[in-house]
C-alpha cells in the first residue's frame, strides 16, 4: 500500500522551522553537536514566508555546531529551490549543510542519512580537545556573521569613519 501513497494536503515549512528552533534552543550546552533534518516533497504551501532567512538565523546562532540536511523527495520536475536556499544560507553562517534528492528507494535515502551521521561525528570530533578528550564549548552569546559580509556594511554610531 505504501507504494501507492502520494503527497496530499498543505506543506507549510514555517511551523516545522519554528518547532525545530524551539527544540534546538533547549540545548544551551555549547559542547553538543546539533542536527536539523528537513524532508519535503516540493514547494512549501507558505511560500511568502522567509524560510531561508529564518534558517539563516538559526545557523548564525549555532554556527558550526549545527548540521543541516535537506532532503527533497519528488518527481524529477521539482527543483527544490527553497530547500537549496536553506542549505546555502546555513552554509553561509558556518553550519555544515547539504541537500539531497534521492531516487525513491531506501538505499539512496540511507546514503544521505549516513552522510548526516558522518557530519555530526566530524563536528563532535572537531569540538573535542585532542590532548585531554574534553569537549570544547562553542560560544552561545554571539551570532555569527555571514561569510563574505563586508565589515563596513552596517555602520553604527560606534564606528568612526575616515575618508581620504
Amino acid at each position: 500500500e505504501w507504494q501507492k501513497l502520494r503527497p496530499s494536503g498543505h506543506g507549510n515549512y514555517m511551523p516545522a522551522i519554528e518547532k525545530a528552533e524551539s527544540l534546538l534552543n533547549l540545548n544551551t550546552n555549547g559542547t553538543c553537536a546539533l542536527s536539523l533534518l528537513f524532508f519535503s516533497d516540493g514547494v512549501p504551501s507558505d511560500q511568502r514566508e522567509d524560510h531561508r532567512g529564518r534558517c539563516g538565523q538559526l545557523a548564525s546562532k549555532f554556527g558550526r555546531r549545527l548540521s543541516v540536511t535537506c532532503i527533497g523527495m519528488a518527481d524529477g520536475n521539482e527543483s527544490f529551490e527553497t530547500l537549496r536556499g536553506i542549505v546555502e544560507e546555513a552554509e553561509s553562517f558556518g553550519s555544515v549543510a547539504s541537500f539531497g534528492k534521492p531516487s525513491l528507494d531506501a538505499d539512496s535515502l540511507s546514503n544521505i542519512i549516513s552522510t548526516l551521521a558522518s557530519s555530526l561525528t566530524t563536528t563532535k570530533t572537531e569540538m573535542t580537545e585532542i590532548n585531554s578528550g574534553r569537549s570544547k564549548a562553542v560560544r552561545m552569546d554571539v551570532t555569527r556573521e555571514k561569510k563574505g559580509t563586508p565589515d563596513d556594511l552596517y555602520l553604527t554610531d560606534e564606528w568612526l569613519t575616515y575618508h581620504d
